[in-house]
């Protein structure tokens, strides 16, 4: 079991601040946008596992992708990305750094795990709870 935590209210915010846009994109970037993206306009690259589009799989060769895009996660672009996902949801809060240092440790935490998958030429299957 790896993080980060995500849930349906905050796969939008993740895939924000992984793709540093709100736009659906194709690649192993899509992996949050698996849940935003209707059955029929299919552009992410996941595998839908169970064809209840809740559960999905990368193979192994889509992770190094994947890896360098959850790299690039910092506490810049995590508190960028969170306020203007906030603001876009009628929200006027405004984080707190210690709210986007534990996004980032969690992008950290998910970047090492798939590291560990790559080093064992192994796919990432991705199961919500």
């Amino acid at each position: 079991m790896i993080g980060p935590e995500i849930n349906h209210r905050n796969v939008d915010l993740f895939h924000l601040i992984l793709n540093g846009t709100t736009d659906f994109v194709t690649g192993s970037g899509s992996i949050f946008q698996a849940w935003l993206e209707p059955q029929s306009d299919r552009t992410q690259a996941a595998i839908d596992v169970t064809g209840d589009n809740e559960h999905f799989a990368f193979h192994s060769d889509q992770l190094p992708a994947l890896l360098e895009l959850t790299s690039s996660v910092d506490v810049e672009r995590a508190t960028t990305c969170f306020i203007q996902w906030l603001r876009a949801n009628g929200d006027d809060y405004t984080p707190s750094e210690d709210e986007c240092d534990e996004m980032v440790s969690e992008f950290v935490q998910f970047g090492d795990s798939i590291r560990a998958a790559i080093s064992k030429s192994q796919g990432l299957i991705w199961i919500s709870s």
